[in-house]
């Protein structure tokens, strides 16, 4: 669902700022809980992808 969330908003591209941010925070918050269980190269691979 955070994937559909963020597609979501993409689509519409270009975003102004703030809009961008929001279609971006549910994937920020899913590498933020992977680095905090102990899996720090999973969180930053979920950045770059």
């Amino acid at each position: 669902m955070n994937y559909q969330h963020a597609a979501a908003y993409l689509h519409a591209c270009p975003l102004p700022g703030v809009s961008a941010i929001r279609a971006l925070e549910p994937v920020v918050n899913l590498a933020r809980l992977q680095i905090r269980a102990g899996r720090a190269d999973d969180g930053r691979q979920r950045l770059l992808a």
